[in-house]
């Protein structure tokens, strides 16, 4: 019994009879002992498992079909209506996102012109000091002359310090519904894959596939080399 939702389905009748059939055949494939005269038994017994797998596969498509058609039905119902929604919200994200990047803007100023006063009041007290070092050294009081030098090169450092730091608006939106604020993200686009670094780059399984099936040693069968590749046998049954 499967549950999916509200929706119960019932696969043991359809199963019962592979349920079955599958703990005969799993006792009479692992006790069996081949030899070269009964290969022809264990060829038929394989015959019979595969298609008995097979058969289930076969059930399950076709006991699926009407719930896939069912589900797609209610995808694309669904699918249409947001595609509308979508429509509509992206148009106002556009005007948001104007309106937004003009508020940011503008805090970008504020925090700019703030740090610029900052820095000039910086510059005013460093010249203010090495005026006060200098005219304390003129006049023989090295004591003051050293205090204010000292005090100089503070400022200047801390000058230094804040001119290396990197201050971004935020331009962050409140309201009832929710913040907003604006997010960038990058995407590609390949303009000349010939210039692509190679750690950038990914073997083309399709090629290399395609190249694998016509281009063979017509006695083993193996593919003829490609660099950088190895081709490893994977032995199977054909059944036919």
């Amino acid at each position: 019994m499967s549950e999916t939702g509200l929706i119960k389905v019932d696969t043991v009748p359809v199963l019962k009879g592979f349920l079955e059939s599958y703990g005969m055949l799993k006792d009479t494939a692992e006790s069996m002992e081949l030899t070269e005269i009964n290969i022809k038994d264990g060829n038929n017994l394989y015959k019979e498992i595969v298609n008995t797998a097979k058969e289930i596969e076969e059930s399950r498509v076709i006991m699926k079909a009407p719930y896939l058609a069912a589900g797609k039905m209610i995808d694309d119902d669904h699918k249409s209506l947001i595609a509308k929604f979508k429509l509509v919200y992206s148009g106002l994200e556009k005007k948001i996102i104007v309106v937004t990047k003009e508020i940011k803007r503008k805090e970008q100023e504020k925090i700019d012109y703030a740090r610029m006063k900052a820095e000039e009041e910086r510059v005013a007290k460093e010249a203010e000091l090495l005026k006060i070092a200098q005219e304390a050294e003129e006049s023989g009081d090295d004591a003051t002359a050293d205090t204010a030098a000292e005090m100089a090169v503070v400022v200047n450092e801390e000058s230094k310090e804040e001119a290396e730091k990197v201050v971004i608006a935020k331009g962050i939106v409140r309201s009832s519904g929710g913040t907003i604020s604006l997010k960038s993200s990058w995407e590609t686009k390949i303009i000349n894959e010939n210039i692509i670094p190679r750690e950038f780059c990914t073997p083309d399984n399709v090629k290399i596939n395609k190249f694998k099936k016509t281009n063979k040693d017509d006695k083993t069968n193996k593919p003829f080399p490609i660099p950088g590749i190895e081709w490893i046998e994977k032995e199977g049954l054909n059944n036919r």
